[in-house]
């Protein structure tokens, strides 16, 4: 006779190396129900894309990453304090949807960055709205 509980960690999915740590970033993305998600499911990503968000996780450096056709957006906890309001319902979301009051501003960047080109900024200055 099986028992509910081997029946469960039977059907649930062990938790890919490169997400098993990164504080309450690392958290929400493992409670994240990515089956059913653009990105699919985080072990079946391609290997660059679980090196860079291993990287991330792991850093105190704010840090983002946007992968896929509609930039979803993979973040860690110190680039969380910088999206304010936005977290936690930014992560895994598209970077436009996210950050719509500034990709008037951003939009070439961005572009140019997708084009393969490298981009620097010294200085540019935003009005966003993060925490009201």
């Amino acid at each position: 006779m099986t028992s509910a509980s081997t029946i469960i960690a039977d059907v649930r999915s062990p938790i890919p190396p490169f997400l098993q740590n990164g504080g309450e970033c690392g958290a929400l993305l493992r409670e994240i129900d990515w089956h059913h998600h653009p990105l699919g499911p985080p072990d079946k990503w391609p290997r660059q894309l679980q090196t860079i968000v291993s990287i991330i996780l792991g850093s105190r450096q704010p840090m983002y990453v946007c992968w896929g056709p509609d930039d979803h957006t993979i973040y860690n906890d110190d680039y969380a304090a910088l999206c304010g309001d936005r977290h936690p319902k930014g992560m895994a979301t598209p970077f436009a949807k996210i950050w719509f009051d500034i990709m008037h501003l951003i939009r070439d960047m961005i572009a140019q960055v997708k084009a393969g080109k490298s981009v620097h900024v010294d200085q540019l200055e935003v009005l966003m709205h993060r925490k009201g």
